[in-house]
C-alpha cells in the first residue's frame, strides 16, 4: 500500500520533434540539461519511421512503451524562463503592432519579428540590423540614418567626372574657364540608395 519513486532509465535514440513541415523547420542544438516533455507514442515507432513513414506493422505490441517515446523540447522550470520572450502590451497581454510577435535566437544573437511586419536583428543588447515597415533597412541599428551609396551609382559619377577632364582642351590664358563652363554644365545625381541606410 505504500509509494515508491524510482528514476526512469536512461532512453537511448529518442528522436527530437522540432516544428516542421516537408520543406521548413526550426531547429537548434540539444545539449545535455536541456528539458523537455517525453512522449510515449502508443504503438512502437521504430518501423515506422524507418519505413519511410507508409503504414507499417509496428512489429511489437507494449502501448506507451518507454522504447516509443520522442522529445520534445522547451519545457524549463520557472528559474529558467526566456529572457527575451515575446509578450504582448496591450489589454489581456494582446499583441500591439509594435510588440515581438516572434523572437528567433540564443542568449547573445537573436531576430526579432513584431506584429507590424517589421524585424531587427540583435547581437548581445546592440541592434545591428533593423528593417522597418516601409522596407528601409539600417545596417548598424536604429540610429543609421544615413543612405548607403550604391557602387553602380558612384562608378557612372566618376565615369562622367572623368569624361569631363579628358574631353577638357586647355585654353592658354583664360584662366581655367574652359573647365569650369564644363564642370558647371554637369548634374550631378546622388549616389544614394534608396531603402538602405547605415552608420
Amino acid at each position: 500500500g505504500g509509494i515508491t519513486h524510482e528514476d526512469y532509465p536512461v532512453l537511448p535514440c529518442v528522436p527530437v520533434v522540432f516544428p516542421r513541415t516537408s520543406d521548413h523547420f526550426i531547429a537548434f542544438a540539444i545539449q545535455p540539461g536541456d528539458m523537455g516533455v517525453a512522449l510515449f507514442c502508443e504503438d512502437a515507432i521504430g518501423h515506422w519511421r524507418a519505413g519511410g513513414g507508409d503504414v507499417t506493422d509496428p512489429g511489437f505490441l507494449g502501448r506507451h512503451h518507454l522504447g516509443a517515446g520522442v522529445f520534445i523540447p522547451g519545457l524549463f522550470d520557472r528559474s529558467k524562463k526566456l529572457a527575451n520572450a515575446p509578450a504582448g502590451t496591450g489589454t489581456n497581454g494582446a499583441v500591439q503592432p509594435t510588440d515581438p510577435g516572434l523572437v528567433v535566437g540564443n542568449s547573445n544573437a537573436r531576430v526579432t519579428f513584431f506584429a507590424n511586419g517589421s524585424m531587427r536583428m540583435t547581437l548581445g543588447t546592440d541592434t545591428v540590423i533593423q528593417v522597418d515597415t516601409d522596407k528601409t533597412v539600417h545596417i548598424g541599428g536604429a540610429a543609421a540614418s544615413q543612405f548607403v551609396a550604391l557602387a553602380n551609382l558612384v562608378d557612372a559619377r566618376l565615369s562622367a567626372l572623368k569624361n569631363i577632364l579628358t574631353g577638357w582642351t586647355v585654353v592658354p590664358g583664360d584662366g581655367g574657364a574652359a573647365l569650369k563652363t564644363a564642370m558647371a554644365a554637369w548634374s550631378v545625381a546622388s549616389v544614394a540608395a534608396t531603402k538602405a541606410k547605415a552608420t
